[in-house]
């Protein structure tokens, strides 16, 4: 029992130490971008897609904020017929 105890504490108290800001420090926004590629398998065949996008977020007033994102996902074939056809 006593072990059981000292997990769940560990388990409960260890995010706070690995917090990814220190909560006195406040921004005003921050944007971001992302690239993520990606498999689907199924009916015998394979497709590799592409997605990527960006977005914003912003902290309004005590802790409430607002994010918005926007993104594309296309199979990868798309992305080479488009590059081909670029020369």
């Amino acid at each position: 029992m006593e072990k059981a105890l000292i997990v769940i504490c560990i388990l409960v108290l260890l995010p706070a130490l690995a917090a990814g800001q220190e909560p006195d420090h406040k921004t005003a926004g921050r944007g971001y971008g992302f690239v993520a590629p990606g498999i689907a398998i199924g009916g015998g065949s394979t497709t590799g897609f592409l997605h990527f996008g960006g977005g914003a977020e912003a902290n309004l007033y005590k802790g409430i904020g607002v994010d918005s994102e926007i993104g594309y996902l296309a199979p990868i074939s798309v992305w080479l017929e488009e590059m081909s056809s670029c020369r």
